[in-house]
């Protein structure tokens, strides 16, 4: 009976997701990335009192430095607004009650964590829509362990600009074109990274006789 009962709630659409919600919620307020953890905190305390962490930036206080090389960098908080939009509400309310740092973890992470199950329903959707089995894809998605250390273990909110990616290709493939539009720019307004491409740098120095070494820069989403 009690075998049948577990079978009988795991056939629900929405067990899995309350499952995995439970076993990232459980992991959420023990541990977090050191730096992005503080920084991330930090930034949505602070826009509770009015001051963006761009501004922050430009003050450059002590603290927003992060090694002790000289010059030393500027590593303070580095993303587009969108990314602030999506766990500053909860830890600045959260902020206004406590400065436990169990609570404040958590409330880093509760939207992090609410990604993740986002993603793992616009990827089952995705994969139903190619022939797949959906509910392999979100099973799969949903206990990733990458996707789990992401969110709920490390506080960063990559599977956001996942979700957004693939809705976009879902809406592009119901030829919706403006929807996908929306979609796009939202993953590009969480998270733009630009940097360095040393596979492509160095396929351009092998290609050029004159060894003339040229930085290939790319952004990505």
């Amino acid at each position: 009976m009690r075998w049948g009962r577990l079978g009988a709630f795991w056939a629900l659409p929405w067990a899995p997701y309350a499952l995995s919600f439970a076993l990232q919620a459980l992991l959420a307020p023990w541990l977090v990335h050191d730096w992005d953890g503080f920084v991330f905190v930090r930034a949505a305390e602070q826009i509770v009192r009015g001051v963006t962490p761009y501004a922050i930036a430009e003050q450059a206080p002590n603290y927003i430095f992060l090694n002790g090389e000289w010059p030393s960098p500027n590593s303070w908080f580095a993303y587009p607004p969108g990314a602030l939009a999506l766990f500053a509400p909860f830890v600045g309310v959260a902020s206004l009650l406590t400065h436990d740092p169990f609570v404040l973890r958590f409330a880093l992470k509760l939207p992090l964590i609410v990604g993740n199950l986002l993603l793992a329903f616009v990827v089952g959707k995705a994969v139903a829509r190619m022939g797949g089995n959906e509910r392999r894809a979100v099973l799969l998605t949903l206990f990733n362990p990458f996707l789990i250390l992401i969110a709920a273990v490390w506080g960063m909110f990559d599977a956001w600009i996942m979700v957004f990616l693939v809705l976009c290709a879902l809406l592009l493939a119901d030829r919706r074109p403006v929807a996908a539009g929306v979609a796009f720019a939202a993953a590009v307004g969480t998270r733009l990274q630009v940097g360095a491409d040393d596979g492509a740098d160095q396929a351009a120095q092998d290609r050029d006789p004159r060894g003339d070494r040229r930085g290939t820069a790319h952004v990505s989403v």
